[in-house]
Order: structure tokens, then sequence, then C-alpha cells
């Protein structure tokens, strides 16, 4: 959401927008195909260390914008949903999954031992750090208060802000919140004591 948001935005102020999905480009940091690009990094390595001390080196000459799920549940369902779908299992990644469903439980149940140990160090090298140059965003807060907090974004990055664009922005992207799975699904707290 967040690098459609930039390019649209950059868009409109007639600014040149370079953006790096590290994992389809040239896998460096910093790009090596386009300059002073945005860049997408989810730290996997982090999961690899103690503490969540390893992973990305975080450069003090770098911003870093840290986009999180307050709700680690939410957060980890949303990621799973996309490993589903590139397993082939799922078409889209916007759909809800039964996980009264054994096979999808198991499934998840794999997915969350694998991975919690990442989520559980990231939360730890981004969050509550207080440095300049990471920024933390809540992504429902993102969502619901769209405006001041892309104003939030756009101020870190030193790029010029333009209210009525910002808003044009949030209309073309059609920013809604949604969440796949809630405290009203009779397998929430099952799922939750798996973390």
């Amino acid at each position: 959401m967040t690098e459609r948001c930039l390019r649209y935005y950059h868009k409109l102020m007639n600014i040149k927008f370079n953006y790096c999905e590290f994992y389809h480009c040239c896998k460096c940091m910093p790009c090596k195909i386009s300059e002073n690009a945005f860049q997408k990094n989810h730290d996997w390595n982090v999961k690899k260390s103690k503490n969540g001390k390893g992973g990305i080196k975080i450069e003090k000459n770098n911003k870093y914008l840290f986009l999180y799920r307050s709700n680690l549940l939410q957060l980890i369902e949303a990621n799973f949903r996309l490993h589903y779908k590139n397993k082939g299992f799922i078409s889209d990644t916007n759909i809800k999954l039964d996980y009264n469903d054994k096979t999808i439980l198991k499934e998840f149940k794999n997915y969350v031992k694998v991975h919690k140990k990442y989520y559980k160090n990231i939360f730890l090298k981004y969050l509550n750090k207080n440095r300049s140059n990471i920024l933390e965003i809540e992504y429902d807060n993102y969502v619901l208060n769209f405006v001041e907090t892309f104003k939030k974004i756009l101020i870190f990055f030193n790029i010029p802000i333009n209210e009525e664009y910002i808003k044009k922005t949030e209309l073309k992207i059609n920013i809604k919140l949604e969440h796949k799975i809630d405290e009203n699904d009779n397998y929430y707290n099952l799922l939750n004591k798996l973390l």
C-alpha cells in the first residue's frame, strides 16, 4: 500500500520516484539499479539473531519506515495468507480463511513455528527504540488516519507536502481497513495461543 501511495503521490507532484522491490530487483542495500530508491525489505534474517540484533544493519545516515500491526495475530495471519497464496492453495490474499478447516489450521501452525521468532525479533529491533532515522507506523492507525499519517511519512522522507494531493492519493488507492481475523472468530483464541 505505501509503495502505491508514494508512487501515485510522486506522480501527482511531478517528482521522480525510484523504487526497489528488493526481492525482485538487485537484492542489495542500497539498491544498485535505482539511485536513492525507496526500498522494501522485510529484514528476514533478523529471525536468525538473538534479541533482534541481526539482519539489516541500521545505518545512521539512512531512513527506515517500520510498518507493523500491533495485533500480532493479525500481522502473522495476513502474512500467512500471502504464504498460502504463494503455495498455490488460494488465488487471492483478500479472502477470509476458515481455520476450522484442519488442513488450513495445520498449515498455519507450521507457519507460526517457523516464523514466530522472526516476528518477535523484528519488533524488538525496530519498535520503541526512539531513533530519529526510524519512523514507526502502526497499520490500523495508518489506514484509519491516512492523511495525517501519510503526511508524517512524507515529512520524514523530506517530500514536499500538498494536502490536496494527499487526499487524492487516499481516494485513488482506495484505502480501507479490513481484518480477515478478529476476536469474533470462533478460532481466534486458539490461533492466538500459538503465538
